[in-house]
């Protein structure tokens, strides 16, 4: 599995190139936490365009289609979109044997699913502060935001929040391999801070 570290940045950038996105934080239902019989994601029927290619008075009682969904960049899973007309639910199943999440312990991870093309998905989750966080002021959503399509005029000075990230994280991996002994002195980190800035400056140029 990719380190926590790189979660964030990935679900970032998968969004980012996406046709549509959307977010939410897990539930106990879905976790299983709540021992409910129903399984899979449970995702806003204002995702609906985002699952199937219908309106929701044009689907079937019960109406399923099959997709490919890749994981956490990471390992893929040929899983079910499920509409349950008698319910109006939505929901993400057939995850296959020894799925790593959704347990009862993944509850109030933020759950992140993007649409790449039809047939092809990518889904994170989310399980820190620091990663949820860099997630939420990326696109500049507040928690009461999710459970939602993120819309694309969240999507403005994305560029910018985007590049810091990734200069940032770069320098917190330079102290692993640079200061095994010694944490960097405050000369140095606000030196760095100001490279920083003056870097992303010159890449929105």
């Amino acid at each position: 599995m990719m380190e926590s570290a790189g979660i964030a940045f990935k679900a970032i950038e998968s969004v980012s190139a996406s046709v549509r996105a959307f977010c939410k934080f897990l539930s106990a239902n879905d976790s299983g936490e709540t021992g409910a019989h129903q399984s899979g994601i449970l995702v806003s029927k204002r995702a609906l365009r985002m699952l199937f290619d219908k309106d929701a008075k044009e689907l079937d009682h019960i109406e399923k289609r099959r997709v490919k969904i890749r994981w956490q960049d990471d390992f893929e899973t040929e899983s079910t979109f499920t509409y349950y007309e008698s319910k109006g639910e939505l929901r993400i199943t057939s995850f296959g044997r020894g799925f790593p999440f959704l347990n009862k312990e993944d509850t109030g991870a933020l759950f992140v699913f993007t649409e790449q093309d039809r047939e092809h998905y990518c889904g994170f989750f989310l399980f820190t502060d620091d990663d949820i966080n860099s997630f939420l002021d990326a696109f500049r959503l507040s928690p009461t935001e999710t459970n939602d399509l993120i819309a694309k005029e969240k999507e403005r000075n994305i560029s910018e929040t985007h590049s810091e990230y990734i200069e940032i994280q770069g320098f917190i991996n330079s102290i692993t391999v640079n200061y095994k002994t010694v944490f960097p002195d405050s000369y140095t980190m606000s030196r760095v801070a100001r490279e920083i800035e003056n870097k992303v400056e010159s890449l929105l140029l």
